[in-house]
């Protein structure tokens, strides 16, 4: 009885207690530091599995060593507390204790699995929480049977198992999806089996409390409780923040009038342009965002993508938009961002994407009938938003997809939805492919206004653009279009010539991307049919700078490369 009773508990309020744990870990630090002069709350994302908030001072700068240890005293406070009340019961403040690590954990766990490398925050984190991780486990293990099988059963079925149902049963909504789920119950299950090896020297204490049936029942109160109510929760917190971002924005933009309805789309012109991507904290529409923009023109950009994301999953294939409260690229950012664009005298391409869930979106598996229907019929949907957006905040080019490999060999389908996007946004229209065997192979540019390229080619040792040339210049001819980098870049890493598209590996090199800048920029600028770029890309929270090997030219070389050529290229 005491085992099942334990097991029980654990059932119960393992979602309660990882949820108070998200709350120490992940919540209260930021809304601690938001409290300082100066600061302000930047997020907050409440979903079933996920609590968190992110501070940090208003102008956007860094706070991740303030926020580390304002996130180590809260949780050195709620460790004093739980190991307080472990002298008399120790399987619930135990239980407790490692799922405070556990959430402790998660963000820097996500953090690894997407973008596969940790700042030394993350790093702080992770071994904090792992350190709780064991002190919890190890508490538990005190008050666990003494025989070998039913101590790993018990600890198994009571630690990680809880919580791994419920990432699988929340699914994405948990705001943990399958595979950092998998990596942060990995741990917790290692943990388990290696205290379990570890025989108690003595049986439970006679003075320990096991956990009551009526604990047993709050815990199962409180769980229906939070799973009914966090949704509803985050829903109203994420409009409410949502609305504070946009505040300056709309106060920015107030008396700049839109750009007149009846003003007309030039269908051919040449774009100096860089993808201008929302980036924490610094979403669409904030006034962070727009101090970003204005400082592009002193670099002759004169063109903006702006790149919301919507969603699509590869298994059942379905395409979501993704305008929410919650979405860094909302509607109204967008138009806010656009009018101040047209103001600063640039012109805006609106280019929505697919952030894919599931599969690559070059992969999706179309093959079946049914599942080809439904997600044009999706798709249709979603560019019909973007198309009516663009027509309202009077994008001067609207980007009808961006490298879908796996099913822009449907050619009726897109000449259909060209003719769609049209009959709703009276501007030019591109797609933008992704190099190689897309670009070369789609068949309907002849619908399009320009042959839209995500310009990823490998470079040979000597930088030399020249084989490249000639396989755009293959295509152009055929077409009669002109061809437009919808996207170009090069990661700063060293030999990043010969796989532009990768920033994950390779020691630091602003010099190698700036050089495949200026060779791009010598082999395509001065053709006649060549209609301009936009360079992968620029951040709306201005990252970048010498110790950063992502694509973003800011603050290193490959801008002044930029500069040189926009201001003084002659064209």
């Amino acid at each position: 009885m005491p085992a099942v009773r334990q097991w029980l508990t654990a059932v119960a309020c393992s979602y309660p207690l990882y949820v108070a744990g998200q709350i120490v870990a992940n919540v209260l630090p930021a809304l601690s530091l938001a409290l300082l002069p100066n600061y302000e709350l930047h997020a907050l994302r409440v979903r079933p599995l996920s609590l968190l908030a992110r501070a940090g001072p208003a102008n956007g700068a860094s706070a991740d060593v303030v926020h580390l240890i304002l996130t180590l005293v809260m949780l050195g406070a709620g460790t004093t507390a739980l190991v307080r009340i472990s002298r008399r019961s120790q399987w619930v403040p135990g239980l407790a204790l490692g799922l405070l690590g556990q959430a402790t954990m998660q963000t820097p766990i996500q953090v690894l699995f997407f973008l596969r490398r940790l700042s030394t925050t993350d790093i702080a984190q992770l071994i904090a929480g792992l350190v709780l991780l064991l002190a919890g486990v190890s508490m538990m293990t005190r008050v666990a049977p003494q025989r070998f099988p039913r101590r790993l059963v018990l600890l198994l079925a009571s630690f990680p198992l809880p919580l791994a149902i419920l990432w699988f049963a929340f699914g994405s909504a948990g705001g943990i999806r399958g595979g950092p789920g998998l990596w942060l119950a990995l741990p917790a299950a290692i943990i388990s089996v290696l205290a379990a090896c570890r025989r108690p020297q003595n049986a439970m204490p006679s003075n320990t409390k096991l956990p009551s049936w009526r604990a047993i029942g709050t815990g199962a109160a409180m769980t229906a409780a939070l799973v009914l109510a966090l949704p509803r929760a985050g829903e109203a917190l994420s409009r409410r923040l949502s609305e504070h971002r946009l505040a300056g924005g709309r106060a920015a933009i107030a008396a700049i009038p839109p750009v007149p309805a009846n003003a007309p789309y030039p269908k051919l012109f040449f774009q100096r342009g860089v993808n201008f991507t929302a980036e924490y904290p610094a979403s669409y529409g904030s006034l962070a965002s727009l101090e970003m923009l204005e400082r592009l023109p002193a670099y002759g950009v004169d063109a903006i993508a702006l790149v919301p994301y919507g969603s699509s999953s590869g298994q059942a294939p379905r395409v979501r938009l993704s305008t929410g409260a919650g979405s860094w690229e909302t509607d109204e950012g967008i138009e806010i961002l656009a009018r101040m664009a047209h103001h600063l005298g640039m012109r805006v391409m609106l280019k929505p994407h697919l952030w894919s869930r599931g599969a690559s979106r070059s992969r999706i598996e179309l093959s079946d009938p049914a599942d080809r229907e439904q997600w044009f019929a999706d798709y249709r949907a979603f560019l019909e938003h973007y198309a009516r957006l663009a027509t309202r905040i009077h994008a001067d080019l609207l980007c009808i997809g961006v490298e879908l490999e796996s099913v822009t060999g449907y050619e009726d389908r897109w000449r259909r939805l060209t003719t769609r996007a049209r009959e709703l946004y009276p501007g030019p229209l591109v797609y933008a492919a992704n190099f190689g065997a897309e670009f070369e192979s789609i068949t309907w540019w002849d619908a399009l206004d320009y042959i839209g390229l995500d310009n990823y080619y490998p470079l040979p040792n000597d930088f030399s653009a020249a084989d490249v040339e000639q396989r755009i210049a293959t295509i152009q001819a055929r077409y009669g279009r002109p061809v437009l980098f919808t996207e170009a870049g090069f990661a700063s890493r060293r030999g990043s010539n010969k796989a532009p598209w990768d920033d994950s590996a390779g020691e630091l090199s602003s010099e190698d991307q700036a050089r495949g800048y200026e060779s791009l920029f010598a082999g395509f600028y001065s053709k006649p049919w060549f209609a301009g770029a936009y360079w992968w890309k620029v951040g709306t929270n201005g990252y970048g700078g010498p110790t950063d090997g992502s694509h973003t030219p800011w603050r290193k070389p490959a801008m002044e490369v930029v500069r040189r050529w926009y201001v003084s290229g002659g064209r």
